[in-house]
């Protein structure tokens, strides 16, 4: 995750004697009396052309997507209501995959700023990270810790099938709901306390420019902090659950392809037609599971590199580009779901067309 983003942003340091060509670079990693801002550098065209598509373009269609389908995903799903353990986990996860959507677009100002007003993005992007960035990675958690919820649920369904509606009631799934919030955000609460920011001046625009800088918090307890931060929540929320989202949806598929489950299934439905629908829900789930696993494998390998890697991995350029990356495809992963169930489950499509009067 971009757990260890931040420990980059938190070694950024403000020049005030910076040049023009600082237009559309990335953060330079250096001291300076604990203050934090972005100092922008040239790194050719092709890297000015990359953050222009990632920051200006990309990353905004995908969070207007997000929000639009995140929104229609909750009105369907409602309007299905709570009786289905599957409505109240899809559910949860389209509010947390929302709230993402509109934190992002927020973060991500400064190239859209940058091309007008130097100063100001640079004073929108250090207030953005110092408020927004600890919400923005405690909600991808969170809906890592869904889809981790999703994958064992439907592991459970296939290999114990008679049991599973026992297992999971409608009581047991709205704790479950709310305790993967609760956990997540409490374990998350280091990653609060560790920014903030700051007024000064910038010589070379002749401006009061705001920049972020550590709390005393973290300047007391650093290498803790780091270590807690980087080391555990990042393999935590990242490479564990991904192992486990992987490992279930390999076993559901092999299970799903087997005889033996087929004829299970079959003596535990009582008719075809509830047969076919079971099947689609296993379809709509595990499609769900595996684009999500998809995507977060090379948010995982970049957060790996930039954590452990040498070399090209550990320079300015490098980890900007990263950390571009891996927010647009944590903003696709939230942003997709709408496009599996519309095209995955005929009663949320015909749910949807119904709602909003479409033929």
């Amino acid at each position: 995750m971009d757990y260890y983003s931040m420990s980059s942003h938190t070694n950024i340091s403000i020049q005030t004697t910076t040049t023009p060509t600082q237009v559309s670079g990335s953060p330079g990693v250096e001291e300076n009396l604990n203050v934090t801002c972005y100092v922008v550098q040239d790194f050719g065209l092709l890297f000015d052309t990359a953050d222009m598509f990632l920051n200006c373009f990309l990353i905004h269609a995908l969070s207007f997507f997000g929000i639009f389908g995140n929104i229609i995903n909750i009105i369907v799903l409602s309007h299905h209501g709570f009786k289905d353990t599957t409505n109240i986990i899809l559910t949860s996860l389209s509010t947390s995959d929302l709230l993402y959507s509109l934190v992002t677009p927020a973060r991500r100002l400064k190239c859209v700023i940058s091309q007008f007003n130097i100063p100001l993005s640079t004073t929108v992007e250090s207030i953005t990270t110092a408020f927004l960035f600890a919400p923005s990675v405690t909600l991808i958690a969170i809906s890592m810790c869904h889809i981790t919820l999703i994958a064992v649920e439907r592991l459970i369904a296939v290999s114990l099938p008679f049991h599973v509606s026992r297992l999971f009631t409608t009581s047991r799934v709205k704790r479950t709901v709310f305790i993967v919030y609760f956990i997540v955000i409490v374990m998350s609460s280091p990653v609060f306390m560790r920014l903030s920011y700051e007024w000064v001046k910038d010589e070379f625009y002749n401006a009061y420019v705001a920049v972020v800088i550590n709390t005393r918090f973290y300047q007391d307890n650093l290498n803790v902090v780091d270590t807690y931060s980087v080391g555990f929540l990042n393999m935590l929320f990242s490479v564990f659950t991904l192992i486990i989202i992987l490992f279930c949806s390999f076993v559901i598929i092999v299970k799903l392809r087997s005889e033996f489950y087929k004829k299970q299934i079959t003596r535990s439905m009582d008719s075809s037609k509830s047969k076919l629908k079971e099947m689609k829900v296993f379809k709509m789930l595990l499609t769900v599971c595996l684009v999500s696993a998809v995507v977060w494998v090379p948010t995982a390998v970049l957060d790996m590199l930039q954590i452990y890697g040498d070399g090209l991995a550990r320079t300015d350029g490098f980890s900007y580009l990263a950390q571009s990356v891996n927010c647009v495809l944590y903003q696709f992963s939230c942003s997709v779901n709408f496009v599996i169930y519309v095209t995955t489950s005929s009663k949320f499509s015909a749910t949807y067309r119904h709602l909003f009067k479409l033929r």
